[in-house]
């Protein structure tokens, strides 16, 4: 038995069966998920903890899309659900395995990876304002 459609209709089954590509990751996702595929198996507060913001809705929309798996849950006080990357996360990114990803660049001595002045680009000024290191060389 072979199930087959008539030629008229050929151009709407076509579309319906069509494969669309899955809408790109935001900035927020792309976040999460790097902190997640460098750090796992991690904790959705810990992912909170270095972008700085609730991550709840991103975790669950990588969740949605297969990039991210709970993995279990660390034994500390609340039990928090630890997270990994998936196979399809793998795939998505063009990767044979986690090795493949890109090394991580060393902070420099002294410099605290989660200080947002630590780029240089901004810092405290005497009374505690955040000015840019461009407009202090210019007042000196």
């Amino acid at each position: 038995w072979q199930l087959c459609s008539a030629p008229e209709y050929g151009d709407a089954v076509h579309r319906a069966l069509e494969v669309r590509k899955p809408a790109k990751l935001s900035q927020p996702a792309l976040e999460a998920l790097t902190i997640i595929a460098y750090y796992q198996p991690t904790t959705r507060a810990y992912v909170d903890q270095i972008r700085g913001v609730d991550s709840s809705y991103t975790m669950s929309l990588l969740l949605n899309r297969d990039l991210i798996e709970e993995c279990g849950r660390l034994q500390v006080p609340g039990r928090p659900r630890l997270y990994r990357t998936t196979k399809q996360f793998l795939r998505a990114f063009h990767l044979s395995s986690l090795e493949d990803l890109p090394e991580l660049a060393e902070p420099s001595e002294g410099e605290d990876p989660l200080d947002p002045e630590a780029d240089g680009q901004m810092r405290l000024g005497e009374n505690g304002e955040i000015v840019s290191s461009e407009r202090e060389e210019e007042t000196e």
